[in-house]
């Protein structure tokens, strides 16, 4: 086919109702026209009925839109770098900043950095300390020497706009940054995240959480967390604001902390360095959070469910609204499944939830998973719980007790089910993720699969995996 022939076509396409430019609706058209190139009566502007004049139309609105760009500061206020080295863009970065000065005054900016471009010193110094009193928001990779300039700058720097933190540095080296300056005194400060290998002394950086929405402290190495003391005078300090937080716990040998009530947190994550009981109860002891939506728990060596379980009832009487709760256990190497986990306490905990949707219930052997499961399918604990998670020593064995409580829940008439999916995790399934039609062969496993397509044709979907992590 011709050019010629080629354009005929797109003529008449244009001209047909709903058509337009490029595949763009007719209205769009109308709208970038009249915006873009006219100051007449919307009613008197007319879309060019030939291809040749529409490319002209895009053509000058691309001008206009490019000077709109050029000459509109606000478009200026956000750097992300991902490559850059010893300076690569400094000047481009400098012209780029410079359209986001006003005429009265400078535009707030927005910095970050990607993973794998962390941020040296002569980086650090280069593209963001300059620009302190411009920045809203700063979300940083480090090495652990621009992190260790950043808190002990050579020349006095304040952040008086300064909303959003963040900065990550895996880097661990010593010695520790526990002596820091108060570079944030007189911050705005609304979230603040640090996910750090080295400690660092967060106090002392002269931040007001009062206003806190957002708290994450995370540590990547086991040998340093954040003192239970430390987080309690920040959670007391930004009690009236906070609403999501994560953060990893030191043990504690502090006495016991005076209650606190955050009525906002609607999500919390605790890591906890290790398993002792007394520093999982303590945290959960002066706690009350009435619109906690998400709550996710872990520790280094595994959760010490059954000792804290007193303290996490009494927690959750408080903190009823939960919507989604996650017990991670993460044992250390050689470790495997040591721990029991008390089903029936597992039980006593679903009933206080009556708004649960979702639970990853404690890794581990339990007790009475049967329990656990009839209390769900059968009883009408949790009544709009639609998905759970659960750890197990015979998966094919609990799919068969599914299969026979759900059959059993189906001839109860009058009752709804919200439950969508239940994922069995079953080290010992070694079949998983083997060739199908050797999985055949084996009258069991066919069985059991058989009872999975059979419960998701009625709505439940049933996963068997042998990994924590699918």
């Amino acid at each position: 086919m011709s050019l010629t022939d080629t354009a005929a076509k797109q003529d008449q396409s244009v001209t047909r109702p709903g058509s337009g430019i490029l595949g763009l609706n007719r209205d769009i058209l109308f709208t970038i026209t009249q915006y873009c190139l006219s100051h007449e009566d919307s009613e008197s502007i007319e879309i060019p009925p030939t291809l040749q004049s529409q490319q002209l139309i895009l053509c000058q609105v691309c001008r206009s839109l490019r000077s709109l760009i050029l000459t509109s500061p606000s478009l200026w206020t956000r750097f992300t770098f991902t490559g850059t080295k010893l300076g690569q863009h400094r000047e481009l970065f400098k012209e780029w900043l410079s359209r986001a000065e006003g005429l009265l005054d400078s535009f707030p900016i927005s910095i970050e950095n990607r993973e794998g471009c962390s941020f040296s010193v002569v980086e650090l110094e280069e593209f963001v300390l300059p620009y302190s009193d411009r920045l809203l928001r700063l979300h940083l990779y480090l090495e652990y020497e621009a992190l260790d300039r950043l808190f002990h700058p050579i020349l006095p720097i304040a952040f008086p706009r300064l909303a959003n933190f963040s900065v990550i540095c895996s880097d661990f080296q010593q010695p520790s940054l526990l002596d820091v300056e108060p570079i944030f005194r007189g911050s705005p400060v609304e979230e603040f995240a640090m996910t750090l290998g080295p400690p660092v002394l967060i106090r002392g950086l002269g931040i007001s959480w009062a206003g806190l929405r957002v708290l994450r402290l995370i540590v990547t190495r086991a040998r340093f967390y954040f003192p239970i003391s430390w987080i309690h005078a920040i959670l007391n300090a930004c009690r009236e604001t906070l609403e999501t937080c994560s953060i990893s716990l030191e043990p504690t040998t502090d006495p016991d902390l005076p209650r606190l009530t955050l009525p906002h947190l609607n999500h919390l994550s605790i890591h906890f360095r290790d398993s002792g009981w007394k520093t999982q109860a303590g945290f959960f002891n002066f706690l009350s959070l009435p619109s906690l939506l998400s709550l996710e728990l872990s520790c280094y060596d595994g959760l010490a469910f059954n000792e804290a379980c007193s303290a996490l009832k009494s927690f959750f009487h408080r903190s009823s609204s939960i919507r989604r709760l996650c017990f991670e256990r993460t044992p250390s190497p050689g470790m495997g499944f040591s721990t029991t986990v008390n089903s029936l306490e597992v039980v006593n905990i679903l009933t206080l939830l009556s708004n649960l949707r979702s639970i990853h219930l404690p890794k581990g052997p339990h007790t009475n998973i049967v329990a656990v499961l009839e209390a769900v399918l059968l009883k009408g604990v949790c009544p709009f719980l639609e998905t759970m998670e659960i750890t197990v020593n015979n998966g094919m064995q609990v799919v068969r007790v599914i299969q026979a409580l759900w059959n059993e829940t189906a001839g109860i008439g009058g009752r709804e089910r919200s439950i969508r999916g239940i994922k069995l995790v079953d080290p010992k399934l070694s079949w998983i993720g083997n060739d199908e039609s050797s999985q055949t062969e084996d009258p069991d496993i066919a069985a059991v699969q058989a009872i999975l397509r059979e419960l998701k044709d009625e709505g439940l979907v049933v996963t068997l995996t042998n990994t924590l992590e699918a």
